[in-house]
């Protein structure tokens, strides 16, 4: 069993800074398929504030060569409280979107 562990790949269908990474991401792990992909977070860039980023990210998981499971990060559905840096605190709703 071999499983690929990647995390904070900032996808964004508006604002593609880090799209060349995952492209290259992609090719690497078709030439070595793993049997599971884990994403650990930070799918999207701005989740909270960008609805589209998160449907742009989860095409874009959908793309992986290999079932996969991700955990959201606070760039998918906001900061736990207390955050005091004044970013968008995770909702319920926003755990489910």
């Amino acid at each position: 069993m071999r499983i690929a562990l990647i995390s904070d790949i900032h996808l964004s269908r508006a604002r593609p800074y880090f799209h060349a990474n995952w492209e290259l991401l992609l090719e690497a792990l078709a030439e070595d398929r793993p049997n599971h992909v884990l994403v650990g977070g930070d799918c999207a860039l701005d989740g909270p504030h960008r609805e589209d980023d998160l449907a742009f990210a989860r095409a874009q998981l959908d793309r992986l060569p290999a079932p996969w499971h991700a955990v959201p990060g606070n760039h998918d559905v906001g900061n736990c409280l207390p955050d005091l840096r004044g970013e968008t605190v995770v909702t319920q709703a926003r755990r489910e979107a």
